[in-house]
């Protein structure tokens, strides 16, 4: 008898589980494409212009797209280079090809040794010009740059636009962030806090526009998409908690949906740079940024 009633409640999680991939999918597959119409004001912004000269200028940047990945690194370099920056290249192989990390650093005035990690994948999946996942955090990560240039913080506060984090390189040792993890691990890098900027570029005020991956979800979060969204693991509560301390909702609830539905907030690749984080001893907490409404 007790062995058919762990066969049923394997069965009830197993159908619960199928039951929400399926709900997922035609959430993804149902969801009506928005276009919005820019005024002209915003399309001279520069976070609009490093969004249209990556996904559209340059476009689909995969590890398939050598050419176009490498005009990406060379656009990026360019923009730091043009507001006083002196980037570094943190370059490694991947089947025979050299591909580069971004690094930028303010050095820290009070606190040098330790570091501040904050970082956005410029490569994209195949096929896809990448606007929102992830031009979009790498505009941001090029403005937070322009505008901290001149500050000067307590703690070094280092810049990386890594590559290759999507399929097939997602999820394993070659990753950028994971090649960076290593070497930081090796030269006994403090970081005290990494914090990864993804799928920042969808907007919009209207109302239940934002939806989400389970419909429980709807009791803690905004209806309408026009927030940043931020997911951490139980180790990063500390940093999670001052990032939301004026939140009206109490932090803790925020947490405890956070952990315990981290992996269903949206797709899996959120954690992917902060899981080269995680495992290292000599790394702290880290918590990625996002925006979206599927």
């Amino acid at each position: 008898m007790t062995r058919i009633r762990i066969m049923t409640v394997i069965l009830v999680i197993v159908l619960i589980f199928g039951g929400y991939l399926a709900y997922s999918l035609l959430k993804v597959r149902t969801a009506q494409s928005v276009r919005f119409d820019h005024p002209d004001a915003i399309r001279k912004t520069a976070l609009y212009r490093h969004v249209e000269n990556l996904s559209v200028q340059i476009g689909p940047r995969s590890v398939y797209d050598y050419a176009p990945l490498s005009a990406s690194k060379v656009y990026i370099m360019g923009s730091l280079k043009k507001m006083g920056m002196e980037p570094q290249m943190q370059e490694f192989s991947y089947h025979d090809q050299v591909f580069t990390n971004i690094i930028s650093e303010i050095k820290g005035n009070v606190y040098p040794e330790e570091t501040i990690l904050v970082g956005a994948h410029y490569d994209t999946v195949a096929g896809t010009p990448g606007a929102d996942d992830n031009a979009s955090g790498v505009a941001a990560l090029l403005e937070i740059c322009r505008l901290l240039k001149d500050s000067r913080p307590k703690r070094t506060i280092k810049f990386v636009f890594f590559c290759l984090e999507e399929p097939p390189v997602f999820r394993t040792q070659e990753m950028g962030s994971a090649v960076y993890a290593r070497l930081a691990k090796t030269k006994g890098e403090k970081i005290v806090a990494m914090l990864s900027l993804e799928m920042l570029g969808y907007y919009h005020d209207k109302e239940n526009a934002q939806t989400y991956p389970v419909p429980v979800m709807r009791l803690f979060y905004p209806s309408r998409p026009n927030f940043i969204g931020v997911v951490g693991n139980v180790s990063s509560r500390n940093l999670l908690s001052s990032i939301w301390i004026d939140h009206p909702i109490s932090p803790f609830v925020i947490l405890t949906i956070i952990i315990s539905l981290n992996a269903l907030i949206t797709r899996r690749k959120l954690n992917r740079i902060l899981s080269s984080f995680y495992g290292n001893s000599t790394h702290g907490p880290g918590l990625t940024l996002f925006s979206h409404a599927q």
